[in-house]
């Protein structure tokens, strides 16, 4: 096949994916080869039916090859954002930072510079949750995106091609710092459902200490989402102690019950069919052993004494019945 053949292949592929024409996207992709092939255009277009298609994970995997190889490197950097727009269910949209996905031509070739890294080498996630938490707190979000790439590699366990995925992708860290943050966000998904240490101040389901607060987590699917807030409670200081988490669940059907399984510092409020947000959040708040309930969506990332300043606020309103 001609150099000309195989663009004109690329070209169509791509006007039938901003039309969603899945399978006509798979049937061009897989007869492109010669350059085409190497820029890393067929995997693009293969990784992008995928996010399409829900399967986000395997997206972001092609993503990290595409970032190893310098001619690549362009197509894995519009996947990657194509794909985390899609993740956060906001694709067109342009009124949110961290949905706007780069404009990148993917036939021409991108350079950009190495950030710098504000952590250690051997940081692991609650370091990393730590200094997320610390810069939320501060309301300085600009400095999320910024790791090094060791360590990345660390924190999802990479290893070989993907340690190679992972230097690279820290050249988009240098100019898109809201991309890079959620980036690495969902890139810890890679890691998968796993146990994690209760936070500091927390009262388990099975002790008789008296409870002040009860964290209410309303969910439904998305397991990432409600993984890394628990990951950011543990990290935070909350400013106050004597609290418990609840995790609502709405009939999930993913791995959020394999997640509360995992952490048994969590008390599992699980609806025997899915009835809806309202429904959830009662059924927890009957459940809930706390004089203040707080409502937490599973999409958050807490700051350093977020709970004690919520408190605080009722505390100089007494008359107050809702606070946020």
């Amino acid at each position: 096949m001609t150099v000309d053949n195989s663009r004109d292949l690329a070209l169509r592929a791509l006007a039938a994916l901003e039309m969603d024409q899945l399978d006509q996207v798979n049937e061009l992709a897989q007869e492109i080869t010669g350059t085409m092939k190497t820029n890393g255009i067929r995997d693009f277009l293969v990784g992008s039916v995928l996010a399409r298609r829900g399967e986000h994970e395997k997206a972001l995997q092609i993503a990290m090859e595409l970032y190893g190889q310098d001619e690549s490197r362009p197509s894995g950097e519009r996947l990657r954002a194509d794909t985390l727009a899609l993740m956060q269910g906001l694709r067109g949209r342009r009124d949110d930072p961290l949905a706007v996905p780069v404009e990148i031509d993917p036939l021409e070739p991108l350079n950009h510079p190495q950030p710098g890294s504000p952590l250690g080498p051997d940081s692991d996630w609650l370091e990393l949750f730590g200094f997320w938490c610390e810069r939320i707190g501060q309301g300085n979000t600009a400095e999320l995106g910024r790791l090094g790439q060791s360590q990345l590699g660390r924190l999802i366990g990479a290893s070989g091609d993907q340690v190679n995925g992972l230097r690279a992708a820290q050249l988009s860290m240098g100019y898109d710092q809201a991309n890079a943050f959620a980036f690495v966000y969902y890139l810890l998904a890679l890691r998968g459902v796993e146990a994690l240490p209760s936070p500091k101040g927390l009262i388990t389901p099975e002790s008789d200490e008296q409870v002040h607060v009860s964290i209410i987590l309303p969910v439904y699917n998305k397991w990432i989402l409600t993984l890394n807030c628990l990951r950011s409670i543990v990290a935070a200081r909350h400013g106050t102690e004597n609290f418990e988490v609840i995790l609502a669940d709405d009939a999930s059907t993913d791995e959020t019950h394999d997640l509360a399984a995992r952490n048994s510092w969590l008390k599992h409020a699980r609806m025997e069919r899915n009835s809806g947000f309202v429904d959830n959040c009662n059924h927890a708040a009957e459940m809930a052993r706390g004089q203040v309930l707080v409502f937490l969506n599973n999409d958050t990332l807490v700051g350093d004494n977020w709970l004690g300043e919520l408190l605080d606020s009722l505390r100089r309103r007494p008359g107050a019945g809702v606070v946020g």
